[in-house]
Formats: C-alpha cells, structure tokens, sequence
C-alpha cells in the first residue's frame, strides 16, 4: 500500500520529483506576473520610477533622489528600456523578474528548510497575494524582498559552512539592499540584533565564568563584575572562542554587517540636533525645510560636521574589521564599496550621489517617519495581513509554537525574524501597503518550513489512519454550515429559506457529534492535526483566489486595500485616445497639451505623454490665465474647473469630468476598541466583513480626485470617459 509519508520523505532523495516541482512553480511564477503586465494603470510612484529610468536610457543621466529611494531600480529599469524600448509592460518587467527569480532562491536552501518544505516556500511565494501583485507593481518592495532572502541564505550558509564566497555574495547583496531601498536598515539591524544575541550569550557564560572565580563580599563581587566585562568582551573579541559551536562565524558576519554599513548610519546623529545637546550649535545635519535645501542633507556648518563622522566612522569600520577579521575583510569592502559607489554615482556620471547616498538617504527618511505618511492605525498591518497573508500568518503562528518549545536553532532565528519585521513596521510611523511585502516574506519562510516539516512526520498520517480522517471530511462541513447559518437573514423566511436552515441545522449538529466522537476516539495531538489539514487547504484556495482577485480582477481598481490610492483607468483610456490622435487617426495635426498639475496631477502624465513634444506643465494653484491658453487639449484639475471655463470662452469644447486618482475608503480608521467589541456581536457587522473579504462588497463609495478634459473647438477632438 503507498505510504503518503514515506513519499514525501523520500521526497528529498529524488531530484526528479524536485525539478519537476520546482520548474513547474517557476513556470507558473513566470506567467502569473507576465501575464497582460502592462494594462494597468501607471500608478503614480510607477510613472515616476519608470520617467526618470526612461530619461536615463536614452541618455539624460540620473541623479540620486532618496524621495524615489536608492538607484538601483532607475538604473535597472533603464537597461530594460534600452533593451527592449519603453512601455507600460517593460516598466514592470524588472520587478516581475524579482519575484520570478524570489520564488527560486528556496532551491538553494533546500538543507535548512528541507527538500519538502523548500518547496512550500517556494509555492507560497510563487502564489502570495501581497508578492504576485508587487511582483507586476513599478516598486522596489519585491528587489528588496530578493536581496533579503538571498542575505539570509547567504547568512546561514556561512554559518553552517564557513565558506567566505558567503561573506563575499553578502557583501554584495548588502550593497544591493542599500543601493535600492532604506528599509535596508530594519533588515540589517533585524539580523545584526539576532547575531548579537549569540554572540552575547558566549560573552555572558564567559563573563559569569570570570567573576564566579571570585569570592568574597557583594560589593567585591559587583567590583568583579564590572572590572571583568571589558576583558572577557575583549577577549572573546580577539579569540573568537565561544562556548558554542559556530560562534566565530557568527562573530565574523555580525563584523560584516556592522562594519560594511556603520558609515551609513551616520546621519543617525542629526536625531540629536534638535535636542540640547546641539541645538545651542545651529548646526543642521539633517535639513527638515524645503526652503534651506534637500531635505535629510547637511548644510552649512553641518557639512562639515557630518563629512568628519563619516571619515571616523569609516576610520572605526576600517580598524574593526582589519584587526578581527584580516585579510578577508578587505575583499568584501572592496565588493561592497564597488558597487554602492557605482549605483549611487550612476557609473561615475554623478560622483555628488555618492554622499547623498551615504548621508541623505537616511537623513531624509528620518525626517518622513515624522510626517507618518499613511496615518495608519497601529492595528493597519494586522489588519492587512488577516485579508491578505491569512494562510502563511494562522500557519505560522503554529510554527512559532512548534519552534519554541523545540531545541531548533534555525526554527527559533525564523520566529524571532517574523516576529521583529512585523513588530518594527507597525511600530513605524510610515504604514504603507507596499510594506507589507517585508512582513509576508519572513511569514511565508517560517510558515514553509512548519509545513515541510508536518507533511514529514508521522502525525498525520497515524491520523488518518485512525480514523482520523473522519474529522478531515466533518471539519469543512461544519465549518461551511456554521458559517451559513450564522449569516442568514431571518427577516427574509420563507417556507422553502426554512426547510433549507432546518436541514442545515441538523447536519451541523450532526458533524458536531460525529467530530465529538472522534475527537475521543484518539488523541489530543491526532486530533488537532486532523482539523488542521483541511482548514489549511481551505486557507489556501482562499488565498489563492485572493491573489487571482487583487491582481487581475482589480488590479488598478482601490476596492483592494492593497491597492490603496491608484490611477483611474480613465487616465489610460484618455492617454491611448490622445496618442491615437497625435498620430492622425482622429486629428490632423500635432497636438499640444497642457495639463494642470495642482494636487501632483502631473503625474502619471509626464509618463504617458514623455513622447509628445508639445506638452505643457503647469500649475493653476499658482493663478490663472487671463485669456484661452494656445493648446489643443487641456486637463485641468477640478478644483479649478469652475474658474477656467470662465476664461476659455467658447474656444473649448468638452469639461468631460474623469477620475485621476481613487482610493480605497478608510473608514476603519475610525474603530475605537469599544466599536471593535460591539461589531464582535453584531451580526451586520459579520455579514459586512464577510461581504468584503469574499466578494469585495464596499459599503461606502470610493474617494477620488478628479480633472476635466477640454479640447479645442479647431481640433474635431473628442472623448468620453463612459467608453
């Protein structure tokens, strides 16, 4: 008879069985974030990334902007337009790459996940709501999502192995995270913190050693204590002998991290410049005024101040890694510092990149976590994650309990990395859904491996031969029914509606009993692994239809959460009939363009148009025109409709009225924890969520921001929204 177990076991051990799973997830992977890539609207971060990449692909240069984060996606970008030329389906191709290539990498970490649980990984990554929609999305969220996972292996191959060509690929890597977004600090600190915590807890057995072979009174104990603590540190420092096998290599990377970025952290000081310990300076080291400068920069005096932290800094990572680490470290500085310098000078063409890269990008992110864009609740990532990541995060979570109580050094690092990056970004004060990508991965990393490891072992499978697989069969009936017969409206009973909740009724009650008699028939664990695996695999149809639904039924439309705020589709619409025009379909002639850019309505045009020679951008916040502006077509914001129709005369035709940007409606924002406790209760509360998460039903209407489209009457030009 097949042993279902002893299969998947073995698993590991047939490598044809793997390439076939493996291929077959990275094909799926592959046409999942291709497919129709480039019909969504350009969101507005997206046109912005994707104009500044064009300008450098065909030869107007790039300058470092930490407001679009690191370079790296603008230079990446720029490659694939000078490749392949530029479109709407060639600016997402980068990142549609990323998350093929992030869905591969478990393949090399197949020893620590296992064979099995790699596998998961990768299949949770491959159909992640949250990474199939960055994935087709114009951000550098999904780069950062490959170079951490690709640290993190890297990390723990070294680790286990030793081998410095895993410094060397970290270096690089490092470079790459820096180089494309600063949430390179969380990840660096997320893992430096972890290395720390082992490398102290050798320095602790150490230090109680020491001062253990002291007698006498408390105070000369106290005395000891401290006395030893800088000779045990130092000493371990220059040793490297720990009680624990492998500390030394922990103590190597920990070196890596800290002294390759530590010249990176310097703009950390400016936190200081407000404070008394340097407001009595008036230095400024991190400019928080449009009007003095780029913000996050020094000026002034401060210039001065930060270039001399830099060169200590620099000095301190120098002497560090020199004096603990030798030779070795000369070589992954030389990696490291290659490629930010090149990514951040954009190949030497913009050597000023370089400091603001070292210094400004922190600087001016910083100065953002105190204008907390978004103004999301604290609750914001929970929330997202329970409609979004479910199926890794309930699975999860008992992964996190499977780990803690077991001597698994791996399994308890992937505990603590989930629990850290989802515990700094809701204590952040930015909350944005693109975010969310950090929390899923280490999720989806931890919920893989549990997996793996329970379709492994035995459990399961003594389960279902113990009639176990009865509750396997009751569970999502009972589920189903329960879930029926909790939402049924019984203001609309009728005779046919009654016998239906009758009949549903006796059916609970008897798979309750059936449940019931079971349960008692074998044990407590055999039990919950039965339930388990069929709420597992109806958590994950759900989530895979959560994924096919946020990014191919309403990818550019804000009923999502994650899509938040999003360019109107009117946009695209009104973009192709223009470019249609321009060519002679409908008009003669070249048409000029004028649009008004107040609110940031220049974007995504600047995108959409970047082709049409004749566009104008301007701003009617900053006045109006006093007479009919010479142009073919107008867009002007609605805010400033009412006033400009009584200067175009009747010179114009159109006013049609279409959505620029839409957003989803935030009224969760307003949840107090005494509303919370109520809707717990309320049974139209219940039907609303249910309704939401299912089906998407909003009950409130979307926000927008709208323009209105004039064309001049000499142009024969004309467009409807409606079509």
């Amino acid at each position: 008879m097949l042993n279902p177990s002893k299969l998947l076991s073995s698993w590991g051990s047939s490598k044809t069985w793997e390439f076939i799973a493996y291929g077959g997830l990275l094909m799926t992977a592959a046409l999942m974030r291709l497919w129709d890539l480039g019909s969504r609207a350009m969101h507005h971060d997206e046109s912005l990334h994707a104009w500044f990449a064009w300008n450098l692909s065909i030869g107007n240069g790039y300058s470092h902007n930490p407001m679009m984060h690191g370079p790296f996606q603008m230079e990446g970008q720029a490659v694939v337009f000078a490749l392949l030329g530029d479109s709407e389906f060639t600016s997402r191709l980068l990142y549609a790459v990323a998350g093929t290539v992030l869905v591969a990498l478990p393949i090399f970490f197949r020893d620590k996940l296992g064979h099995v649980g790699a596998v998961f990984v990768s299949g949770m990554l491959a159909l992640s709501p949250t990474l199939l929609y960055f994935s087709r999305f114009a951000r550098n969220d999904i780069l950062m999502a490959v170079w951490t996972l690709g640290l993190m292996i890297c990390m723990w191959r070294y680790l286990d192995e030793g081998k410095y060509r895993y410094l060397y690929l970290s270096a690089g890597l490092l470079a790459l995270m820096f180089a494309t977004k600063e949430s390179a600090y969380i990840v660096t600190f997320i893992f430096g913190l972890y290395l720390v915590t082992v490398f102290g807890s050798g320095i602790l057995i150490r230090f109680r050693e020491s001062v253990n072979e002291n007698g006498g009174s408390r105070p000369r104990k106290m005395f000891s204590f401290f006395a030893r603590a800088w000779s045990a540190f130092t000493y371990i420092l220059r040793s490297g002998q720990f009680s624990c096998a492998g500390s030394g290599r922990e103590r190597e990377f920990l070196i890596l991290l800290v002294t390759l970025t530590l010249p990176l952290g310097g703009a950390l000081i400016g936190l200081f410049q407000n404070t008394s310990l340097l407001d009595w300076s008036g230095i400024v080291l991190i400019n928080e005024e449009w009007s003095l400068g780029a913000i996050g920069a020094p000026i002034r005096g401060g210039l001065v101040v930060a270039s001399l932290v830099v060169m200590v800094l620099v000095w301190v990572s120098w002497i560090i890694g020199s004096r603990l680490v030798g030779g070795v470290w000369f070589r992954y500085a030389l990696i490291f510092y290659a490629i930010f310098v090149l990514l951040y000078s954009t190949f030497l063409t913009n050597v000023g990149g370089i400091a603001s890269g070292i210094w400004q990008s922190l600087g001016y992110w910083l100065v953002q976590q105190g204008e907390a864009r978004g103004s999301q609740p604290l609750f914001y990532y929970l929330m997202i994650t329970l409609i979004y990541e479910f199926f890794p995060f309930l699975v999860s979570l008992a992964g996190m309990v499977y780990y803690i109580r077991r001597h698994d050094k791996f399994g308890k690092f992937l505990v603590y990395w989930a629990g850290m990056t989802f515990a700094f970004y809701t204590i952040a004060s930015e909350k944005m859904p693109w975010l969310l990508v950090n929390i899923t991965l280490p999720l989806i990393v931890l919920a893989g491996r549990y997996m793996g490891e329970f379709l492994c072992g035995g459990e399961w499978r003594r389960s279902l031969s113990s009639r176990g697989w009865i509750l396997v069969v009751t569970t999502p009936i009972l589920l189903i029914i329960l879930w029926h017969l909790a939402l049924f409206e019984p203001e609309h009973l009728d005779t046919s509606r009654l016998v239906k909740i009758s009949g549903m009724l006796m059916a609970a009650i008897l798979s309750f009993y059936i449940s019931m008699r079971i349960c008692r028939r074998i044990s407590r664990p055999e039990s919950a692994v039965s339930i388990f695996v069929p709420i597992a695999l109806m958590l994950l149809f759900l989530s895979v239809r959560t994924a096919w639904i946020a990014s191919y039924r309403y990818g550019d439309t804000p009923v999502e959460m994650m899509v938040y705020t999003q360019t109107s589709p009117d946009v695209v619409r009104l973009a192709r009939y223009l470019e249609q025009a321009d060519v002679g379909a409908d008009y003669s002639g070249d048409i000029s363009i004028t649009v008004d850019g107040t609110h940031g309505f220049h974007w995504p045009w600047w995108w959409y148009l970047r082709h049409n020679t004749r566009v104008t951008y301007l701003t009617y916040d900053d006045g109006l025109p006093d007479r009919p502006p010479d142009t073919t077509v107008l867009v002007v914001h609605s805010k400033h409709d009412s006033e400009i129709k009584n200067v175009l005369d009747e010179q114009f035709i159109g006013g049609n009225r279409i959505k620029h940007r839409w957003w989803f409606p935030e009224n969760y924002k307003r949840l107090t924890p005494q509303g919370f406790w109520s809707g717990l209760v309320d049974r139209n509360t219940w039907r609303s969520v249910m309704d939401y998460l299912l089906y998407r039903k909003l009950d409130w209407p979307l926000g927008s921001e709208d323009a209105h489209i004039y064309f001049s009457i000499d142009s024969a030009l004309g467009f409807d929204s409606s079509l």
